[in-house]
């Protein structure tokens, strides 16, 4: 019986050992999926096009039908939790006899929500310019406005991203100098993104 114990107790001193211990360690992968998604999408420029269904509400509805777009959008992702996102829109639309055009351009503070792998969906918000034109008119129907947007990315690899966005522009009140058209809508996008990711 004495015997038994003394081997029992010397079995647990060897498992818990400082060389077992270290033995252990070793065999533990150091690429986490968290920390491949941290290597891939940290501290990195990106450059994207994305194509989707524009969808128009209040006075702009009045003016154009939803269709099809696309955007540019160029991001910096400073770490896995933030990152900056900015977008570059076109819009030109009708509905009968009148016709819409709008140029935005925004820039929105990311924020993902969590990694799992290379899968992490963000919200983002932030503020915008937008320019406004009926009926071929130019008139100086600039405006300022806000930005939401919801969405998923999924890092293919080094270079390559692709995701899906909602993502929503608010101009505040937009009045065409030419025409005197005021207008006050609102319009959202619904993208696929697909991003060249650069080295750092």
């Amino acid at each position: 019986m004495y015997l038994f114990f003394s081997l029992f107790a010397q079995g647990i001193l060897d498992l818990t050992s400082l060389e077992t211990s270290r033995q252990v360690a070793s065999q533990i992968p150091e690429d986490r999926p968290v920390s491949r998604a941290a290597a891939v999408v940290s501290n990195k420029h990106m450059l994207g096009v994305a194509f989707g269904q524009n969808y128009f509400f209040s006075d702009f509805s009045k003016w154009t039908e939803d269709e099809l777009g696309y955007d540019f959008y160029y991001e910096y992702l400073a770490s896995m939790s933030f990152g900056v996102m900015t977008n570059f829109h076109y819009i030109s639309s009708r509905r009968g006899d009148n016709k819409l055009r709008v140029v935005g351009t925004d820039a929105s503070i990311k924020v993902y929500f969590y990694h799992f792998d290379h899968f992490a969906p963000y919200f983002a918000g932030g503020v915008g310019f937008y320019h406004l034109a009926l009926n071929d008119t130019h008139g100086n129907s600039f405006a300022f406005g806000n930005n939401l947007a919801l969405g998923f990315d999924l890092v293919l690899n080094e270079h390559i991203k692709v995701g899906m966005l909602l993502h929503y522009h608010n101009p505040f009140d937009l009045r065409d100098q030419i025409s005197g058209v005021n207008l006050e809508g609102s319009y959202f996008r619904a993208l696929l993104l697909i991003s060249y990711i650069f080295k750092s």
